[in-house]
């Protein structure tokens, strides 16, 4: 079915005249493949990245030995919290596997013994102004 045909049987379902059962059920297959397809490119958009450089071997050995500070608040509960984990490499990978499945959304997660290069560092947030 073509942009133009869609763009005819929607006008017309919209409209309230008579579309077939079939190009009703093109129409709404066509749906479904645009939002998954609206949907593949928001998740690629959202977790492209900010910034990328290419690192050494040194460096890349030094984060997977790393320890690091993960910071996550629970918002869903009579008085919120937040909590503080050191997590090494394998803690951290066993930590974030399901973790849509917990309560709490991450606030930071930043290695603990590696300098992080000052290039990727983002400049500090900048205060609202108060009115």
């Amino acid at each position: 079915m073509s942009l133009k045909e869609v763009l005819s049987v929607a006008n017309r379902a919209v409209h309230g005249e008579f579309v077939t059962v079939e190009s009703a059920g093109e129409l709404l297959a066509l749906g479904v493949r645009l939002l998954d397809e609206l949907w593949s490119i928001y998740k690629n958009r959202v977790a492209e990245p900010l910034k990328s450089m290419l690192i050494q071997d040194t460096y890349l050995n030094l984060l997977s030995s790393s320890q690091y500070r993960v910071i996550s608040a629970a918002p869903i509960v009579k008085n919120p919290y937040m909590n503080v984990r050191i997590l090494d490499q394998d803690g951290l990978d066993e930590f974030l596997d399901g973790y849509v499945e917990f309560a709490e959304f991450l606030v930071s997660v930043e290695p603990i013994d590696v300098q992080i290069p000052t290039s990727l560092q983002l400049p500090p947030p900048v205060k609202p102004e108060k009115k």
